[in-house]
């Protein structure tokens, strides 16, 4: 009996590294990742989908494409600013529910 109970606790609550529950998924949600000048070439490409759980923070978000764009996109990111559906993000820990297009905007030389 007590192998049964371990099991059942075992399959209840499996963590990935992230932090997300992969035995109680939450309902993945897609954003639209859009990289602009020196983002885009950090990261090689121009946009891309993201399928992430629902309520993942910008901040979680962007350690995400971090880490699946590379060294040269992570180095980036911390200079960069942010419009998630076309405004500005001023806190990044708030959670994301809705599908969204999230532009990732490298600082710009000129005045």
């Amino acid at each position: 009996m007590t192998d049964h109970v371990t099991d059942r606790t075992t399959a209840r609550s499996r963590v990935d590294q992230k932090g997300f529950d992969t035995v109680n998924a939450p309902e993945q949600i897609v954003w639209n990742v859009r990289y602009f000048a020196g983002a885009r070439a950090a990261a090689g490409v121009a946009e891309e989908p993201v399928s992430l759980p629902r309520g993942t923070s910008v901040r979680a978000a962007l350690e995400i494409l971090a880490t699946r764009r590379g060294e040269r996109l992570a180095k980036v990111l911390p200079a960069c600013s942010f419009l998630l559906d076309g405004v500005a993000v001023k806190d990044r820990d708030l959670p994301v529910r809705e599908p969204v297009e999230l532009d990732v905007l490298p600082p710009f030389a000129g005045g």
